[in-house]
């Protein structure tokens, strides 16, 4: 602790030190650490955030890609077979029943 040589005349404002003490140095500090890892993790989320928003995109346009190539593989299967039913497991075509 930082100590003021105090002479019998001096008044309150006189008793300054131009130093905080070590314990008063050591909470700045401490805030000052803490403060600074909760900026890093901040900036950290940040940038998950920014790469989990262009995953999202990039997912979503293949997605669309593949879905609309599929349309376009189904327009062809139909123009080909009619409409039909194809089982997904062995391939078989049945008719579909007018409704």
């Amino acid at each position: 602790m930082a100590q003021a040589t105090v002479k019998k005349d001096q008044t309150v404002e006189e008793i300054k030190t131009d130093k905080v003490t070590q314990e008063e140095l050591s909470t700045i500090q401490e805030y000052d650490k803490k403060l600074q890892g909760l900026q890093f993790s901040l900036g950290d989320l940040s940038i998950m955030k920014h790469n989990i928003s262009k995953r999202n995109e990039f997912l979503t346009d293949e997605y669309d890609k593949l879905m609309t190539e599929k349309e376009e593989f189904v327009k062809t299967l139909n123009e080909k077979y009619g409409d039909v039913s194809i089982d997904r497991t062995s391939g078989n075509i049945s008719e579909t029943s007018e409704k």
